[in-house]
C-alpha cells in the first residue's frame, strides 16, 4: 500500500504459471531467481508477481463469503470456515504425505535385500535391481516430501493473509460495547501473533496422524525382525508418553497466560501513547515506565517457563530413539540371539525412521496447542457485536426544484432510541416522530414570522 512505484514493479507474471508438470515437480521454475540471488542481492524488480490464486484479495474475499454463510448457523465456528477454504489443498497435501510415508520404508527394505545379496551367492542382476530400487524409491519419496511441504507452507500463507483481512475489517464494525473488550493492542496481536501461530501449524499438521502411523509400522517391522525384544523399546516409548502429555498441557496453560499478558501490555502502551501529553505535563514518565516494566517482567518470566517446558519436551523426544535402540539391542543380545549385519543395519535404519516422527511429534503437539488457543481468540473477536448498518439511511439531496432542495430536513429522526449499548443500564434518550414533527412545525412558524 505504501510502496513506491519502483518497489511495485516486478519481473512479470509468476513463473509458476508457465511451468510444465516436470518443472513444478522439481521446482526448476524458481531456478532463475536463485541464479540471480547467487550473483547479487535480490531486488524488488527481480521478484515476479504472486500467483493469482494466492493473492490476498482473492483469498480474503473467499473467506469473507464463507464466514458470512457460517454466521447464519447457530453454532458458527471460524475453524469450520477455514476448513472449507483450504480443504482441497489440504487433502492434496495429505495424499503427498501418504506417498512420502509409503516410500520412506523402501530404504530399510532395499537395504535388507542388499545385505542379503552380499551375504549369499545371488545373481549379479539381483544386486543391480536392489540398487535401482533404492534410487527410485528415494527419488519418489523426496518428490512427495517436497510437494507436501510446498503446499503446506502455501496453505499457511493463505490462511494468515485471509485472517488478517477479516480481522482488520471486523475492527471497523465493532459496536461500542465490543470495543471495551477488544482493545487496539489485542486486535494487533490477533493479526500479527495469533494468525502466525495458525500459519506455522499447517506445514506440519499431517504429522498428527502420520507420526503415529510411521511409529506403528516401524515397531511392527522391528517385532518381525527382532522378535519380542522389540517390545522393550516399545515399553520405553510408552513410559515416556504420560510425561510428555503433562508437559504439553502445562505448556498450553502458559501459552494462554502469555497471550493475556501480551494483550494487557499492548493495551497499556496504546493508552500511554494516546495520553502522552498528559503524562509529560504531570511528569508521570517514571511511574508509567515502571508499570510497563512490571508487566514486561511477568511476560518474560512466563515466556522463560514456557521455553523450559518446550526444551524439556524436545529433549525427551530426542533421547527417546536412542533409549529405544539401546533397550531393544540389549534385550536382543541378552536373550542369546546373534546380532547379524542384516538384522543390525535394518534395525538401525528403522530406528532412524523413528527419529523423525518422535522428534517432530512434540513440536507438532505444541503447535496444535498454540493454534487452538489462537483460533479461540479469533473466534471470540469475530463473533463480537457489530454496528447496525441499517440504523442510518443515507439519502441524496442533489435533486432541486425552483432552486430549493426537495429534502424536507437535513437530519430526520423517527422514533429513535439512543443508548451507549443495547443492554446498558440507565435512562436512554428517545425521540418520537410526533415530537420531531412538532419541533419542526415550531421552527417553520418562526421562520415564516421572520420573513413577514
Amino acid at each position: 500500500l505504501w510502496a513506491s512505484e519502483e518497489e511495485r514493479q516486478s519481473s512479470g507474471p509468476s513463473k509458476e504459471l508457465r511451468a510444465n508438470i516436470i518443472s513444478k515437480a522439481i521446482f526448476t521454475w524458481i531456478a532463475p531467481l536463485l541464479h540471480i540471488g547467487f550473483r547479487r542481492p535480490i531486488q524488488h524488480t527481480d521478484l515476479a508477481d504472486v500467483n493469482p490464486k494466492d493473492e490476498a484479495a482473492l483469498m480474503s474475499s473467499k473467506l469473507k463469503e464463507i464466514w458470512v454463510k457460517e454466521q447464519e448457523r447457530s453454532d458458527k465456528k471460524i475453524k469450520r470456515a477455514l476448513w472449507r477454504l483450504i480443504r482441497r489443498d489440504f487433502i492434496i497435501s495429505g495424499l503427498f504425505k501418504v506417498g512420502n510415508d509409503i516410500f520412506i520404508f523402501v530404504g530399510p527394505l532395499v537395504l535388507n535385500g542388499i545385505i542379503s545379496f552380499l551375504e549369499t551367492d545371488q545373481p549379479f542382476w539381483v544386486g543391480i535391481l536392489w540398487a535401482v530400487g533404492l534410487f527410485v524409491g528415494s527419488m519418489i519419496q523426496s518428490l512427495c516430501a517436497n510437494q507436501y511441504f510446498f503446499r503446506g507452507f502455501r496453505i499457511g500463507m493463505n490462511l494468515r493473509t485471509s485472517l488478517i483481512a477479516i480481522i482488520y475489517e471486523k475492527s471497523f464494525r465493532l459496536s461500542n460495547k465490543a470495543r471495551q473488550s477488544s482493545t487496539t493492542g489485542e486486535i494487533v496481536n490477533l493479526q500479527s501473533i495469533d494468525s502466525q501461530k495458525i500459519a506455522d501449524l499447517f506445514p506440519f499438521i499431517h504429522l498428527v496422524w502420520s507420526a503415529p502411523l510411521q511409529i506403528t509400522i516401524a515397531i511392527v517391522w522391528l517385532v518381525i525382525i527382532l522378535g519380542p525384544s522389540a517390545l522393550a523399546g516399545l515399553a520405553v516409548m510408552v513410559l515416556l508418553i504420560p510425561l510428555n502429555v503433562v508437559v504439553a498441557r502445562t505448556q498450553g496453560g502458559f501459552q494462554k497466560k502469555i497471550m493475556r499478558i501480551k494483550d494487557s501490555r499492548a493495551k497499556l502502551m496504546n493508552e500511554l501513547l494516546n495520553g502522552i501529553r498528559v503524562i509529560k505535563y504531570f511528569v508521570w514518565e517514571r511511574s508509567m515506565s515502571e508499570k510497563i516494566f512490571d508487566i514486561r517482567k511477568t511476560e518474560v518470566h512466563s515466556m522463560r517457563v514456557a521455553a523450559y517446558l518446550r526444551a524439556t519436551t524436545i529433549f525427551l523426544w530426542t533421547a527417546t530413539p536412542l533409549l529405544v535402540a539401546v533397550a531393544t539391542f540389549a534385550t536382543y543380545t541378552l536373550t542369546g540371539h546373534p546380532l547379524t549385519p542384516s538384522v543390525a543395519f535394518t534395525s538401525l535404519a528403522l530406528f532412524n525412521i523413528l527419529r523423525v516422527p518422535l522428534n517432530m511429534l512434540p513440536q507438532v503437539i505444541s503447535s496444535v496447542v498454540e493454534a487452538r488457543v489462537a483460533i479461540k481468540r479469533i473466534q471470540t473477536f469475530l463473533v463480537n457485536d457489530e454496528l447496525d448498518p441499517n440504523a442510518v439511511e443515507h439519502s441524496s439531496r442533489s435533486s432541486k426544484q425552483d432552486g430549493k432542495s426537495t429534502a424536507p430536513y437535513v437530519i430526520e429522526m423517527n422514533k429513535g432510541t439512543f443508548t451507549w449499548a443495547p443492554d446498558s443500564p440507565g435512562q436512554s434518550l428517545s425521540v418520537s416522530s410526533e415530537q420531531s414533527n412538532k419541533k419542526q412545525e415550531k421552527k417553520d412558524k418562526k421562520k415564516e414570522e421572520k420573513e413577514k
